[in-house]
């Protein structure tokens, strides 16, 4: 099947008449973006799957940076992790003050 003419264009350089790679929809931003790669993002929690990745990976005898890329963060937090290998679900406290006012307290 022989491609239109209207595709090809600029010396025979196939010019396709959407975009590859591109989410459809918005044109910008971040929305944009390929949110696949979540290493690459900053600020990101850890979850406990991730660590207990990195556990395993690191209890087969890989080495602390490799065990940390295939789990998805840095070889900074590999560190942490290893000084405090709780998973973050048990790292987290409860809170123990008031967040707003309490509209139901004089009823």
């Amino acid at each position: 099947m022989p491609l239109p003419e209207t595709a090809l264009a600029n010396g025979g350089d196939l010019k396709l008449p959407f975009r590859v790679g591109q989410p459809s929809g918005v044109e910008g931003g971040i929305a944009a973006q390929s949110t696949n790669d979540l290493s690459s993002m900053p600020n990101l929690h850890l979850t406990d799957c991730q660590v207990m990745l990195y556990m395993t990976s690191r209890s087969r005898n890989q080495s602390k940076d490799a065990a940390a890329a295939s789990a998805g963060f840095s070889a900074g937090t590999a560190r942490r992790i290893d000084k405090d290998p709780r998973l973050p679900s048990q790292k987290k406290q409860p809170r123990t003050w008031r967040t707003r006012t309490d509209p139901l307290r004089d009823a």
